[in-house]
């Protein structure tokens, strides 16, 4: 019996399409031809860039000329969704507690992780995308009005992620990872991270932090 194919999770620090120019040409390279591709924009839904995520995101495809892809935007994660027709899912950037939220609250997380545990899919989260993959989330510095409970996916071998990483962080990281006990990847916005069949498999840039 053939093996499982390998599947990957790639972690973006929420830079601009310039600066996360070459992690996002290695997602794309990772994507089979023709193949089927869902944007997950629901982080944005409270915020003024909403509007405009869709057209945002075909640009980006267009720009790594990868045309070819059949785009799926995923703002509804309520519908019954068949998870696995999807080659890649991508999920953007925005408010991290009202993305992890939304995705639990409509039992998502399980449809992520059974996409995962497939084999063979390539799965992007940038910035708020990136964080709620990680064991914790309550590192990062967007407002919590709910005091909702900060346990994330957890999908990245217990490591939780910081993003827009700067040098002026890492006194505050390094606290949250002496209080918490919690492993955490610090990743600045023209850098990224790759897991490969859940386990850390390559780092690309040089200012990526690794707190163990």
């Amino acid at each position: 019996m053939d093996s499982k194919a390998d599947s990957y999770i790639f972690l973006t620090g929420g830079g601009n399409t310039d600066q996360s120019f070459i992690v996002d040409d290695y997602f794309f390279d990772h994507i089979e031809s023709g193949a089927s591709i869902a944007y997950i924009p629901i982080a944005l839904r409270n915020h003024t860039h909403f509007k405009g995520a869709i057209e945002w995101f075909k640009n980006m495809v267009a720009l790594h000329h990868r045309n070819d892809l059949e785009i799926d935007v995923l703002d509804d994660l309520s519908k019954t969704i068949n998870i696995l027709k999807y080659k890649a899912i991508y999920i953007g950037g925005g408010n991290t507690w009202d993305l992890l939220q939304e995705i639990l609250e409509n039992n998502f997380d399980k449809e992520l992780k059974k996409f995962i545990n497939r084999g063979g899919g390539v799965l992007y989260g940038g910035s708020a995308g990136a964080i709620i993959l990680g064991k914790d989330i309550s590192c990062q510095r967007d407002e919590n009005p709910r005091s909702q409970d900060s346990k994330g996916l957890n999908m990245l071998d217990d490591f939780s992620v910081e993003c827009h990483y700067i040098n002026e962080d890492e006194t505050r990281i390094r606290k949250w990872n002496l209080k918490t006990m919690l492993p955490i990847i610090a990743i600045p916005e023209d850098e990224g991270v790759i897991f490969k069949n859940g386990y850390l498999y390559k780092v690309i840039g040089k200012k990526t932090l690794i707190f163990n």
